[in-house]
């Protein structure tokens, strides 16, 4: 594979300007060599994880990355949870994080080289765990039907998601279910 940055052609506003001539116009295109990683989720009991959403992130940067380029977006397969990148530079050292629903987990660091340009990654979530907590009121009366937005982050990586709200019952009660917390912080 090779990919190129799209920011680093003509004026580096990411467009090029076309004009009429006499002679063929050459464009020079800088490209970088790149790979790419192939990444198959699982549930904890070992089916196949559907619905799963993928991302990757960059452990290490690559020496041939422009740093102001990005990685590829997340995204979102339905089929039975694989996923593929997009180009991501050689000499890069990345990791891969599955999740749906509450559920996280993320791969081990993977460098992609000249020499293994390409990387399989198995995932597979781990048991989810519950966790429960209640909303007072500052005077601490139950506040039911009240809506709790929870966050997962990965400090480690600097990486955050918001994930579906909760809500109260009639007591203030809520739960988060099927969380991994080995993986990163669950915040509401």
């Amino acid at each position: 594979f090779r990919s190129f940055d799209p920011w680093t052609i003509g004026d580096g506003t990411g467009s090029l300007l076309v004009t009429n001539g006499d002679e063929p116009m050459i464009i020079t295109i800088p490209v970088i060599p790149a790979g790419t990683i192939f990444a198959t989720a699982k549930n904890a009991d070992g089916t196949p994880a559907h619905s799963t959403r993928f991302s990757v992130s960059e452990v290490k940067p690559s020496p041939h990355r422009n740093p102001s380029s990005t990685l590829p977006d997340s995204t979102l397969e339905n089929s039975a949870g694989h996923w593929t990148s997009g180009s991501l530079p050689l000499d890069g050292v990345y990791q891969v994080y599955a999740w749906h629903g509450n559920f996280f987990c993320v791969s081990q660091k993977i460098k992609l080289t000249e020499a293994k340009p390409d990387a399989e990654v198995p995932l597979q979530f781990a048991p989810g765990k519950t966790f429960n907590g209640r909303v007072l009121s500052p005077t601490g009366h139950a506040l039911p039907n009240m809506e709790v937005k929870v966050i997962f982050e990965n400090k480690r990586h600097n990486a955050s998601w918001q994930l579906d709200s909760v809500y109260t019952d009639t007591s203030g009660n809520f739960q988060i279910m099927d969380a991994t917390p080995d993986v990163g912080d669950y915040m509401v």
